[in-house]
């Protein structure tokens, strides 16, 4: 049974690895572009403005693109489908118009190139987001894939298209990304028929404060999550400037990809987390994915951290040359933060989402905290640390504060292992010698294989299944026809 719930999850990701991946991949092979391109001070305000619309965001639709998620999955018939996704529709435009309404107001006292450019980003994202995730709550897992992969396309054209034809600057930025949405948008919304869903008639009060229950700490939580990942952006800006917090920007791409293994695994172990969270044997099976989890990641960061000042230096210009000695400590941060990601998804399986707030609170304090003492004395490197710090608390409050809802078994004696050989991996990092470099990344190799091979053989075993691939490969290419 276990060995059965292991393959799907295994499937699962790889499915939603096809949504996640792409845009996450696109981001790292344009670094490139936008580092030579863009001035350092141009980046820097373009990563302020997708920091704020972080924390906007969920203050603004109530986190109910969550909500109606984790109703929706359970949901088998068709009233209920419609009253859930009817409910969390009219409250989410509800929520949109009315802070519009209040941004255009701000807009028109405070003007700025960038606000309604923005508040565009809002809008289309979230809209798109939603029935994007009622796709994927309805079980249409490879369509959800299939929406990204298209998503990242139309971001690609387009960044292109206003970079060399219309020589925008940082638009280029906002453009691409509202377009990609709005396609996102369309594109879900007509394969769904969304229409068939929405019946003003079956709104629910009652779902709708089931809704706000779930979700209130969820926003908290978010806001929370937003101070870990973001805050030091503008700690850094006030106390080193927007150069620096453009060097710091670019630092933080490499550990990017850390999420993008996360962000792919995590979509897949949230739906699985959440459909067994009632089974008798729900602690040996989450014990059992965790194990195999930390592993792949720690063993992942050892490898990147080998290798993360040769890339920076052949993939970015000598104005950012500096961003590699972050990096480093960057990915332990980024480690820390898909465990706790990995807790949340289980807390959210027994709807106790108020852990999440606890967690994050205590995380994001330390994160500011020793943010704010560091950063005159070791500059760029006290966000660095702190955030590496914030998140590996807030890791430890997670194992600790879940105890009373489930319990994962943890092998220490593996785990002390793994974290002394990735410490020693940062420590060596910083002596800059292609030699150590290269010694280190040999270690990482074998490491990774040692640690991860049964996981290394099933995902092999998957990725070559042909009926997997081949249906993959036609969906997208019938869904492509279509569009034309």
């Amino acid at each position: 049974m276990e060995k059965a719930k292991s393959q799907k999850l295994i499937k699962d990701t790889l499915i939603y690895g096809l949504a996640t991946f792409g845009p996450k991949l696109v981001s790292f092979i344009l670094l490139p572009l936008y580092t030579h391109y863009f001035t350092s001070a141009e980046y820097g305000t373009w990563d302020l403005v997708v920091t704020t619309i972080s924390l906007v965001s969920p203050i603004v639709t109530l986190e109910l693109i969550d909500s109606v998620y984790r109703w929706l999955i359970e949901a088998k018939r068709l009233n209920d489908r419609m009253r859930i996704i009817t409910t969390g529709f009219f409250a989410l435009v509800k929520n949109l118009m009315i802070s519009n309404l209040i941004a255009g107001v701000f807009f028109i006292m405070f003007p700025n190139n960038y606000w309604w450019l923005s508040l565009l980003i809002i809008n289309s994202d979230n809209l798109s987001g939603f029935v994007q995730h009622c796709v994927r709550a309805l079980g249409y897992n490879k369509q959800f894939a299939i929406i990204g992969i298209l998503k990242t396309a139309v971001s690609i054209v387009f960044t292109i298209f206003f970079v060399f034809i219309m020589h925008f600057r940082i638009e280029t930025f906002f453009y691409s990304m509202i377009i990609s949405n709005i396609f996102g948008l369309i594109y879900s919304w007509r394969f769904l028929n969304f229409q068939q869903y929405i019946n003003i008639k079956v709104y629910s009060k009652n779902t709708y404060k089931e809704f706000i229950k779930y979700s209130i700490p969820l926003i908290l939580g978010a806001v929370n999550w937003w101070v870990m990942n973001v805050s030091d952006r503008y700690i850094i800006a006030f106390y080193l400037g927007v150069k620096a917090n453009g060097i710091y920007a670019v630092a933080n791409k490499l550990p990017s990809l850390v999420n993008v293994v996360s962000s792919i695994f995590y979509l897949a172990w949230q739906d699985n987390a959440i459909r067994e969270y009632n089974n008798n044997e729900r602690d040996k099976y989450y014990s059992s994915i965790f194990r195999h989890y930390f592993r792949l990641m720690v063993t992942t960061v050892i490898l990147l951290t080998a290798s993360s000042r040769i890339i920076m230096r052949i993939m970015i210009s000598n104005q950012y040359d500096s961003a590699w000695k972050y990096v480093g400590i960057l990915y332990l941060g980024a480690m820390f933060s898909t465990f706790s990601n990995f807790w949340g998804a289980a807390y959210q399986g027994s709807k106790q989402t108020n852990n999440i707030f606890v967690t994050t609170v205590i995380g994001a304090i330390s994160n500011i905290a020793i943010n704010l003492a560091l950063i005159n004395h070791i500059g760029i490197y006290a966000a660095a640390i702190s955030t590496f710090l914030g998140f590996f608390i807030m890791w430890i409050m997670c194992v600790l504060d879940s105890k009373k809802e489930f319990k994962i078994q943890i092998d220490y004696k593996e785990v002390t292992v793994l974290l002394t050989i990735s410490f020693i991996t940062l420590l060596l990092s910083f002596y800059a010698n292609i030699a150590i470099d290269l010694f280190i990344f040999l270690v990482g190799v074998v490491t990774f294989i040692i640690t991860n091979g049964d996981i290394i053989k099933k995902i092999f075993t998957y990725s070559y299944n042909y009926k997997f691939v081949s249906k993959i490969t036609v969906l997208t290419k019938n869904k492509i026809k279509q569009a034309k």
